[in-house]
């Protein structure tokens, strides 16, 4: 299982290096236009993924599969839904991706079927701002997917067009679901993956998006403030209690801890 979940990761994680690069073919895989923020912004998700299932599969952590495959699983599925109706309902030849999608989302609901069979391994319980500061991005990936699902304006800092808007509403949607899952669940094992994909996440987007001040059109200045704000704190969240705090760092724990 070690093996396969490492290999599984190599997909995504291949991915997300051609989106970050800005590869010419990983953009022709996304099936509607694309843009510099986009293209770092797909990167980045899929970085989010990869990094944690790495980390289940270095750590053998089985049971977090429970809380960190359900955010691909519905993020996939969702887009592929969307993208089949899509298909049935113009022809734009846009089957093939809602297949591979599907495939995907499968592929993450089996593992989190296997992980919620395995006890989870560290039941350390969750500091406080911690369990707060997942409550709060819950609400706000839920509150900025809804909108993005249901064609708000200016959402995202950047321009995207209509149909990018509701993929990216699914995958704040998806996203959700891991900081729901820890915020009732919070015992550490539960939260450490949401933890280390929001710290690839958040290192690959936050030089762009304050980068983007100098360019970004008046009606999203707002919209980029409240982004780079959620980017920036949940960044030192996640770089304080994965790397520093003695109690749950990953690397060098205090004895006893």
């Amino acid at each position: 299982m070690q093996i396969g979940l490492l290999l599984s990761a190599l997909g995504p994680a291949i991915l997300a290096v051609a989106f970050i690069t800005e590869a010419g073919w990983a953009a022709d895989l996304w099936p509607f236009e694309t843009s510099r923020l986009t293209n770092l912004f797909i990167g980045s998700i899929l970085a989010a993924i990869t990094i944690p299932t790495v980390w289940v599969a270095a750590t053998r952590e089985w049971g977090a599969l429970g809380a960190s495959a359900m955010f691909p699983g519905l993020t996939l599925g969702a887009m592929a839904v969307y993208l089949a109706a899509r298909d049935l309902g113009d022809d734009s030849g846009l089957l093939g991706h809602a297949v591979v999608l599907a495939v995907g989302s499968a592929y993450a609901f089996v593992l989190l079927y296997l992980g919620r069979k395995v006890t989870l391994g560290d039941t350390r319980p969750v500091p406080m701002v911690v369990r707060a500061s997942f409550a709060a991005f819950a609400a706000v990936l839920i509150l900025a997917g809804l909108l993005l699902v249901f064609g708000a304006d200016n959402i995202l800092p950047w321009s995207v067009d209509a149909e990018t808007g509701v993929m990216v509403g699914f995958v704040f949607l998806g996203a959700a679901s891991s900081y729901v899952y820890g915020a009732l669940r919070p015992v550490w094992g539960y939260v450490t993956a949401p933890l280390l994909g929001f710290l690839a996440y958040d290192v690959i987007l936050v030089w762009p998006l304050v980068d983007h001040f100098s360019d970004v059109l008046a009606e999203q200045r707002t919209s980029l403030v409240i982004y780079v704000a959620v980017v920036g704190y949940s960044g030192l969240l996640a770089a304080y209690f994965l790397l520093v705090a003695p109690q749950t760092r990953l690397f060098g724990r205090s004895p006893g801890a």
